[in-house]
């Protein structure tokens, strides 16, 4: 704010819901601070910060404030008919936050440096073999359903649940 007298900040009605100002109110230049909450939908919103002289009204200066949308996708190769061999499949995640695996079955790898991630991210995602032992006379192995969940780790509340459906080896 750039002001030989005293001024104030108002908010509008919008701007109240997810922006705090540090300073609202002063004189005198100086710079003040505007923070936003996490946006958890995926809808943009936007808000008008207004500051006014208190000494002339008449100089006021209209600051709109836009946020875009949380983006929340996962997307997947299919894995309802692995074979008892196993195999490798994609899992791609956009999310405006962080992300993290946040449960997977035993018999699913993910490299630990894929784990978790911030913005966009892909996951290889190995599915361990389901076949029977090599020696004669060794046991079928039965079909196998094991889940891999990501979630958002900012406060957003995002979760999606992969199911993953195994053959057995006959």
């Amino acid at each position: 704010v750039t002001c030989t007298g005293s001024w104030k900040v108002d908010l509008d009605e919008n701007a109240k819901k997810f922006l705090t100002v540090k300073e609202n109110s002063g004189s005198g230049n100086k710079s003040i601070s505007v923070t936003a909450a996490l946006n958890s939908t995926s809808s943009p919103r936007a808000g008008v910060i207004t500051v006014v002289s208190e000494d002339n009204s008449s100089f006021t200066k209209k600051i709109t404030v836009s946020q875009a949308g949380y983006v929340w996708d996962v997307t997947y190769d299919s894995m309802q008919n692995v074979p008892a061999a196993g195999g490798t499949y994609n899992v791609y995640v956009k999310c405006t936050g962080s992300w993290r695996v946040s449960e997977k079955s035993v018999f699913l790898t993910i490299p630990e440096d894929k784990m978790s991630g911030t913005g966009d991210g892909t996951l290889t995602l190995t599915v361990l073999s389901n076949k029977k032992p090599a020696y004669e006379g060794a046991e079928a192995t039965s079909d196998r359903t094991g889940k891999v969940t990501i979630s958002t780790t900012d406060g957003s509340g995002k979760t999606t649940s992969i199911t993953i459906k195994q053959a057995g080896d006959k």
